[in-house]
């Protein structure tokens, strides 16, 4: 019987060590108000917002690990370091990137809208195709306060992707998915 206990003790510290849980099925009102409101279910994980802090790191095990690449991803934006930026893109994508931001204004531009969030923390994400989407909880002036961050895997390494750029109504399905959640975690 004692093999029983340690075993129930040690999956309940596995249940409290791990803050994430998958995500519930995501109730969606219609944006006008009134009406009937849509269900989706959505494969991936939830959590309370956790805040996240701007800092570099490359090494591959914190590339590999969502919330360490968010933090890098944070820096490189939020400094506008064009080569930190560059090398968190999926290489496939990195050529296409580096024309769209050929003039050095474009990169100032996306820092100082980068800049205007005053905190960033990390909702969960949800798996859509080969890309896992970020749900980002952002504090701006912006009308969301949600953040679909685009990822893919590549060697083993997280990377922002632009493969849903083309997708019609990517963000915003994903925003409103994210809004959900991030509602369910205000009350509790």
């Amino acid at each position: 019987m004692p093999s029983a206990l340690l075993q129930l003790f040690i999956v309940a510290a596995i249940a409290l060590a791990e803050p994430q849980t998958p995500i519930a099925p995501v109730r969606i009102e219609p944006a006008i108000g009134g009406g009937n409101p849509i269900v989706v279910s959505v494969t991936g994980v939830e959590q309370d917002p956790v805040p996240l802090a701007a800092k570099w790191n490359t090494a591959d095990a914190c590339l590999a690990d969502v919330a360490c690449f968010v933090s890098s991803w944070m820096e490189a934006n939020s400094t506008g370091n064009f080569e930190h930026v560059l090398a968190l893109r999926a290489p496939d994508e990195r050529a296409e990137l580096q024309k769209r931001y050929a003039d050095p204004a474009m990169m100032q531009r996306n820092m100082t809208r980068f800049n205007a969030v005053r905190k960033w923390s990390l909702l969960g994400w949800a798996e859509y195709g080969p890309v896992r989407v970020v749900f980002l909880v952002k504090e701006d002036q912006s009308p969301s306060p949600i953040y679909p961050l685009p990822i893919r895997r590549v060697e083993g390494r997280w990377a922002q992707t632009d493969v849903l750029a083309t997708d019609p109504g990517f963000f915003e399905i994903f925003d409103r998915i994210g809004r959900a959640i991030l509602e369910r975690h205000r009350k509790r």
